[in-house]
């Protein structure tokens, strides 16, 4: 995920900074402007801002892409669908982790069996491992399916 990755960068960071402080130090390093080092033909550009409805999940995109969509937005600021619950209130769920299920079934619909929750994407499926619902806190999807009673995915 992209919390998993942050983490092991910023170990992997630290210790460049330190080799890179110790370079200039003793003037084994040369400082360079970094935009020489991209083409005449390119710019560089400032990162996108994410806002909330970027973060919303589209099930009716692949299996991968859906996955890695979670996987790149877990655990800020999170990626998240949609639910309606069986009293008719809709809800927030945020998906921090999930993992591929060989299940086929309609892109957005899901099931839940064997204290499994799993949501159908367009060739495929995800099966949801840690969740979070709107004014809960984080919990496994089994804790989550325990608790809940799920009517659709909106």
């Amino acid at each position: 995920t992209a919390g998993t990755l942050h983490d092991k960068l910023m170990e992997s960071g630290a210790e460049l900074v330190i080799e890179t402080v110790n370079g200039l130090l003793s003037k084994s390093l040369i400082p360079m402007d970094q935009t020489e080092l991209i083409g005449d033909d390119l710019a560089l550009k400032p990162a996108p801002k994410i806002f909330k409805p970027d973060c919303e999940i589209r099930w009716k995109n692949s299996t991968k892409k859906v996955y890695d969509f979670i996987r790149g937005l877990s655990p800020y600021p999170g990626a998240f669908t949609q639910i309606k619950l069986e009293t008719g209130i809709i809800k927030t769920l945020k998906i921090f982790e999930c993992k591929p299920s060989r299940e086929i079934g309609p892109a957005g619909k899901f099931v839940i069996e064997n204290e499994k929750f799993i949501i159908y994407t367009s060739n495929g499926a995800l099966e949801l491992t840690e969740v979070q619902l709107e004014g809960k806190k984080r919990m496994n999807a089994a804790e989550f399916i325990r608790g809940t009673t799920i009517s659709s995915i909106v």
